[in-house]
């Protein structure tokens, strides 16, 4: 029993509520750099509108902040409802404001942060779409207005609308119905820019010249410290995925397909992030919502070895001195 209740104090709230403000702290300096380098992204379902590009360190901060704290308050919510990982609930939003912030780059506002409660409300109600048909307009219907934010999230739309008609049916009718939704977001803002700005195409160009920006796959290193914690958290990538898939099939059935659906999900963000380094910085917001969930499950569980505990204390060990080597 003793070997089992070591290293609880790295999944506990105070203990990872302390650690999340000392980097949110630390990353409110870094944005005076950041910004130096680089600039809040622009968007084109914004433009003209509202310029993003022109938001200072402060305002992109605040933004940034807040959109945080509203996916956290929702994942909150997802894992209390649904995926209910670990004990305290609370270990699930903590990791997530703690993995959000490791890029040095984080408070620079991205179409990413915005995509990211669209994001989870889909997966959200993609799960329940048995019950009620009209949780497939909504989880449909979330993830294409997430897509015009950040035009990468394109990729999911199929896992979402397999997961939501698989929930239901694969009738003509729900079909159709979540075609329409997909379209729906796109249409009305495609009429909306042609109406206003006569410059409908704007969305379907930047869709066109981001997906035009595929590589080869490359992972941004910029230090040693830095290599050495992408390491880190590629070991615990795959250690939480083989572990939570293992135990997937002992879950009730709506945690399992929760379980499921998310490592899906973190595995096409990934693979995406990877394709596309230029999005690196700010996916790593959407990738951190289904890993958080992920490594929850793998540090709380009821089987878990003081080892995993110690393998995400190293981790958190890393993360925090990769932050001081940027702050120095």
């Amino acid at each position: 029993m003793r070997e089992i209740a070591r290293y609880r104090f790295v999944y506990s709230p105070i203990f990872l509520g302390l650690y999340a403000i000392l980097m949110l702290l630390s990353s409110l300096k870094l944005n005076v750099f950041s910004f130096e380098k680089l600039k809040p992204e622009t968007l084109p379902l914004l433009s003209k509108f509202f310029n993003t590009e022109s938001l200072t360190s402060d305002w992109s901060a605040v933004v940034v902040i807040g959109l945080i704290l509203l996916t956290s308050a929702l994942l909150f919510f997802y894992n209390t409802k649904v995926f209910n990982c670990g004990n305290p609930l609370a270990t699930a939003p903590l990791l997530f404001i703690i993995f959000v912030l490791t890029p040095p780059s984080a408070l620079v506002f991205s179409g990413s942060f915005v995509a990211a409660p669209l994001v989870l409300a889909s997966i959200y109600m993609s799960l329940f779409t048995k019950d009620n048909d009209k949780n497939i307009v909504l989880s449909v219907l979330f993830i294409s207005t997430a897509t015009l934010f950040d035009f990468h999230l394109l990729v999911i739309v199929p896992l979402i609308l397999y997961y939501s008609l698989q929930s239901s049916s694969f009738e003509f009718r729900n079909i159709v119905i979540a075609l329409l939704m997909i379209a729906l977001p796109y249409v009305f803002t495609i009429s909306a820019r042609y109406l206003f700005y006569g410059d409908s195409g704007v969305i379907i160009d930047r869709i066109a010249n981001d997906f035009k920006a595929i590589s080869a796959p490359v992972l941004k290193i910029d230090s040693i410290a830095g290599g050495v914690l992408i390491i880190s958290f590629i070991i615990i990538f795959f250690r939480s995925i083989m572990m939570v898939g293992r135990f997937s099939g002992t879950y009730k059935i709506l945690k399992s397909a929760a379980v499921s659906r998310n490592i899906a999900f973190l595995v096409v963000l990934s693979i995406v992030s990877v394709l596309y380094p230029a999005v690196q910085p700010s996916f790593f917001f959407l990738i951190s919502i289904p890993f958080s969930l992920i490594v929850s499950e793998y540090v709380t569980h009821e089987s878990t070895s003081s080892n995993r505990r110690v393998e995400f204390l190293v981790l958190l060990i890393l993360i925090a001195v990769t932050r001081l080597s940027d702050l120095l």
